[in-house]
């Protein structure tokens, strides 16, 4: 919980942003433990082990993320995909993608990866309301990849052949582009 404070500080970003922030570590522990109550190991799924590492997985993508990305420099045009319009939306979003990459990910059956993703909704449904909801229904993804190398311009030299920032992108298109072009 001090990390997302710091992180996402009312000094930094707008308050709904922050109320979000606060409310993402308790949505995260319920559920994770209706996902380790339901998903439980057997010997075809011996590898559905829930443990705090997921917890840990989920809140380090949240940490990594972009923090321009927080702020709405041009609400005409906001920098958030898909049907997310808001500072708040695109935090939940983020939060959705990293649930899904923690623990939906792990799971091997379409039932079980349904059923999770279906909680993660509810969740954010019941805790953030119909509006967010909405926002966060069409997926949006995150990537380290998306920008293109950094050049001194004098010298031709590179800088950073492969600047990493946590980003999101709504189109998988593009995303096969970029990786298919690097």
């Amino acid at each position: 919980g001090q990390l997302v404070a710091g992180r996402f500080a009312a000094d930094v970003f707008v308050p709904e942003v922050c109320d979000a922030a606060q409310k993402l570590v308790p949505i995260t522990i319920d559920l994770w433990n209706k996902v380790q109550a339901k998903m439980l190991p057997t010997p075809a799924k011996f590898h559905y082990l829930f443990n705090m590492r997921e917890l840990s997985k989920v809140f380090q993508g949240l940490i990594l993320a972009e923090r321009d990305r927080f702020r709405l420099s041009n609400p005409e045009h906001p920098p958030y995909g898909g049907n997310v319009k808001s500072p708040e939306g695109y935090l939940v979003a983020l939060w959705r993608h990293e649930c899904e990459r923690v623990f939906v990910d792990k799971l091997t059956t379409y039932d079980d990866k349904s059923w999770t993703d279906e909680l993660i909704m509810k969740i954010v449904k019941d805790t953030f309301g119909k509006d967010i909801s909405k926002q966060v229904e069409e997926r949006v993804y995150w990537v380290n990849f998306l920008r293109d190398p950094i050049y001194d311009e004098e010298t031709g030299e590179t800088i950073d052949a492969h600047p990493s920032f946590y980003e999101s992108t709504p189109d998988l298109e593009h995303v096969k582009s970029v990786s298919e072009r690097k």
